[in-house]
């Protein structure tokens, strides 16, 4: 049968599936919140990234923007402290600065991918502590020696932007780190102690920057993980409010919700709409006779033949008691009937194992009518086809009659 497409928003989700998959998903989010790392789970990665983006994307560009106004204020400071590269410096960063936003507006309006904004703040520090040594190493000023140890600023900045990922981190960290040590190197006359003693400031701040980036990210990937357990939760808790616990199908309330959307639909797209209404027949015959045990396995029996007979795009729900309810979208007549002849045959052709050795024979009723937006709402709609299957009813059961709208 031809397959019809539909509106994404309308197209139901198996309940069975959906409860299936929320499960899965609660269980990999507590598997990975219980580890040391509290790595994101692969099937996980994309909503992550798209979760970062969303919570640091405007973080990020604002301090990139303080970065380049606290490499700016340097020069300022290089003035005053080192005066005989003071408009050197003053020049070049100013340049720099002016450079760097540029490429800061392209790179945050072009670039989509978080994890690569993420680390546009470490690199771009690479080269401004590239910039800095240079300049320092063309001051004869004593202060250079001193104001050299300001240089942990770079280290610290690089990492404190990071809250994505932290592993990409540590190189442009190393890089960063390399360059410093080299530049104090050059600058103190390569003198070796100096260097030492640097060191000895230099690389504690550095481990605690790496920290830092290092706990950021952690804590952004609990925050993730705890949000999506959050949303599992809340899902499962919709689906218990709109799922009828035994058939695993839409309950009545939930159908009419989404009826009543497709309805509203079908006025303004002026798509055909078909509504059909399944009986089991003498279902109380079933449960006097067999336990009300046996009967609701019959419920879950016609209620899977049901669906397997329907299209993505159809509404499928148990409506009460015996009865089912199905609303077709994009329908003709003739489609209608097929569908509703062959779920019909289906379920008397398919007998009904009570144990190994009882077969019991089931039968169902459909009636079924067509929307006519000019003179039916949901409720009268279904009550026409609740009219047809009275007909049907009346006939002798096991068929599918339409109710005959006035037109």
């Amino acid at each position: 049968m031809k397959h019809e497409s539909f509106p994404e928003q309308f197209i139901p989700i198996s309940r069975t599936e959906l409860h299936d998959s929320i499960d899965r998903d609660r269980e990999v989010i507590h598997r990975s919140l219980k580890t040391f790392l509290c790595l994101i789970p692969k099937k996980l990665w994309t909503k992550y990234l798209e979760y970062q983006k969303h919570k640091h994307y405007k973080f990020l560009i604002h301090i990139n923007a303080i970065a380049l106004v606290a490499y700016l204020f340097f020069g300022v400071a290089d003035y005053f402290v080192l005066p005989d590269i003071g408009l050197l410096s003053l020049k070049i960063r100013f340049i720099s600065v002016v450079f760097f936003a540029f490429v800061l507006y392209l790179v945050f309006k072009y670039c989509k991918r978080i994890e690569w904004l993420d680390l546009y703040l470490p690199y771009c520090t690479i080269v401004a502590t590239v910039i800095w040594f240079a300049l320092l190493s063309q001051s004869h000023n004593p202060n250079a020696l001193t104001f050299q140890y300001a240089s942990v600023i770079f280290i610290v900045l690089a990492n404190l932007g990071v809250q994505v990922r932290f592993l990409p981190s540590i190189l442009p960290s190393m890089i960063i780190a390399f360059v410093t040590c080299t530049g104090v190197y050059i600058v103190s006359g390569h003198n070796h102690n100096d260097l030492f003693i640097f060191s000895f400031a230099y690389f504690p701040i550095a481990m605690f920057s790496l920290y830092i980036s290092w706990n950021s990210t952690y804590k952004n990937r609990q925050f993730f993980l705890n949000a999506m357990l959050d949303e599992s939760n809340r899902q499962a808790l919709d689906q218990m409010a709109h799922t009828d616990v035994l058939t695993s199908l839409h309950n009545r309330r939930y159908f009419e919700v989404l009826a009543e959307q497709l309805l509203n639909r079908s006025k303004v797209q002026q798509f055909p709409v078909f509504l059909l209404l399944l009986d089991i027949d003498h279902f109380k015959k079933i449960n006097d006779g067999y336990g009300h045990d046996v009967g609701d396995d019959v419920l879950k029996f016609i209620g899977e033949i049901a669906k397997q007979n329907i299209r993505q795009t159809d509404l499928l729900a148990r409506f009460g008691g015996e009865e089912f309810i199905i609303l077709l979208p994009n329908t003709d007549l003739k489609q209608a009937e097929m569908i509703a002849d062959r779920i019909c045959y289906d379920i008397s052709q398919s007998p009904f194992h009570v144990d190994d050795l009882t077969q019991l024979k089931v039968t169902s009723s459909i009636g079924f009518a067509r929307y006519l937006p000019h003179c039916h709402n949901l409720r009268s709609l279904i009550k026409c086809a609740d009219l047809a299957l009275y007909v049907a009813k009346q006939q002798g059961r096991n068929r599918v009659v339409m109710h005959h709208n006035p037109t």
